[in-house]
């Protein structure tokens, strides 16, 4: 092969050499651009997981604040209380301000964890709701803060149901605490 490109005449061995050296060069070029969008894609990759974890962790902050205050309101509830007293606890809905906004941000967790988050929080949302269905009323004494008036006699399915949400939640957390850190 050698004398052959010796016997070549003019600039043929020049053009031969510069065609070659392009070639391999184009191929290094490739080779490194696919390289690069390998390391790029790992990246976005590793920043993506990183972003839902953060906001698995806010969203997890927020449950975990809503599960403390309806098992204190269970623990106030059962306190012995006056004759036509009744029990005065948070409106849940003004306590649910990070979901709304992490929803997006949870794209990589399982479809059956959002279906937990989801519950939990559409249980949270008709909670005021069904308290006013039962018999509570808004009680607006405290400026910027709605709280919810429960009588008495309505305590028991007050509990019951507050128990069903807190084990709603707790579900709901447990997928949460299983996001990856990434």
């Amino acid at each position: 092969m050698w004398d052959w490109l010796q016997q070549l005449s003019g600039g043929a061995g020049a053009f031969l050499g510069a065609l070659a050296g392009s070639f391999f060069g184009l191929l290094a070029i490739l080779a490194g651009a696919l390289y690069n969008a390998h390391l790029n894609r790992e990246r976005d990759d590793r920043i993506r997981q990183q972003d839902t974890y953060a906001a698995a962790q806010a969203v997890l902050g927020e449950l975990q604040a809503v599960h403390s205050a309806l098992t204190r309101n269970i623990v106030d509830m059962q306190k012995d209380v006056e004759p036509g007293g009744g029990f005065v606890g948070p409106d849940l809905n003004h306590m649910i301000h990070l979901f709304p906004m992490m929803l997006p941000r949870l794209g990589l967790v399982e479809a059956e964890s959002i279906r937990a988050i989801v519950d939990a929080y559409t249980v949270i949302e008709q909670y005021s709701e069904t308290l006013t269905l039962i018999g509570a009323t808004i009680d607006q004494r405290v400026p910027g803060r709605n709280m919810v008036f429960t009588p008495m006699e309505q305590s028991a399915p007050v509990i019951t149901m507050t128990k069903s949400i807190i084990e709603q939640i707790e579900v709901a957390i447990t997928h949460l605490k299983a996001v990856p850190k990434g």
